[in-house]
């Protein structure tokens, strides 16, 4: 009874979550390496208009992702914007992360209207 409680025996599928979390892990970083770092940055400074500009910048990035069907880089930027940034600790962040979201949303929609 008391190994039961410790969960000393029992498997509860930690090894699916560990590679759900790789294979996350991996799409946000093949995203990462084909975003320039100065979009990333403003995408969390200080002035709106900044945030406003990165933001567009991505939605054409996941129009043209779009159009070319490569969905699964566009998942990968969605992973990307709703961990590292809506959930930051850093408000400015979390507000670039929302607009970025929205972008991307925006881009889902044009990409598949230009199909």
């Amino acid at each position: 009874m008391m190994r039961l409680a410790q969960g000393d025996n029992i498997n509860f599928g930690d090894d699916e979550d560990e590679d759900v979390k790789a294979s996350q892990e991996s799409l946000k970083r093949s995203f990462q390496n084909s975003i320039s770092a100065a979009i990333l940055v403003s995408l969390a400074h200080k002035r709106y208009e900044r945030r406003r500009l990165a933001a567009m910048e991505i939605e054409k990035i996941v129009r043209s992702l779009v159009s070319q069907n490569d969905f699964e880089r566009v998942r990968a930027i969605i992973l990307l914007l709703s961990d590292d940034y809506v959930r930051s600790s850093n408000e400015d962040a979390r507000k670039g992360g929302v607009v970025a979201l929205a972008a991307s949303a925006i881009g889902l929609k044009k990409g598949n209207e230009e199909d």
